[in-house]
């Protein structure tokens, strides 16, 4: 497939996506996972610095995407997409250990590790979770830092005006 093809697929593929308002990377990861009946979890877990950003998990009945913490919020919820890309793109990752691994048995894991953007497989998501990004932020301002959103949601609950 040529570059053109590839990134028509994937236009399509976010065209088809209804995004939650306010946008929230968690919210989508929840509606996809209902959409798709398997639960989605988005779990934080530092990860050591210059390895991994994020990597998708495959159990029997849930998926599991688990992201680095220690970058900034917008990188986050890129992490978190580009993850999900994954998943609604149907790239199997273990098509990528028998590729890699050809000796290793798929059984020995659950999920992949992904590091570069060398394969058509990591530009797909990549270019989705830019995409998605794209759409979800067209004419908004950016959403508030999360520090902004705990103090509002504090304000209301203790019954003070937000600001």
């Amino acid at each position: 497939m040529c570059l053109k093809e590839m990134r028509r697929k994937c236009d399509r593929l976010v065209r088809g996506l209804e995004l939650p308002v306010p946008f929230d990377a968690y919210t989508l990861c929840e509606q996809v996972g209902a959409a798709r009946g398997r639960e989605i979890l988005v779990i934080p877990v530092p990860m050591a610095a210059g390895t991994l950003h994020g990597v998708t998990l495959m159990h029997e009945n849930r998926d599991v995407i688990v992201y680095q913490p220690h970058t900034t919020p917008v990188h986050q919820q890129h992490i978190i997409l580009h993850e999900l890309a994954h998943l609604l793109l149907g790239h199997d990752p273990k098509d990528l250990l028998r590729t890699l691994f050809p000796d290793l048995s798929p059984e020995l894991v659950a999920g992949h590790l992904r590091t570069t953007f060398k394969d058509r497989v990591e530009y797909e998501a990549e270019y989705v979770a830019t995409r998605i990004l794209e759409k979800a932020h067209r004419g908004q301002d950016p959403p508030p830092p999360p520090e902004h959103r705990l103090l509002s949601r504090l304000e209301r609950t203790l019954g003070r005006r937000p600001r």
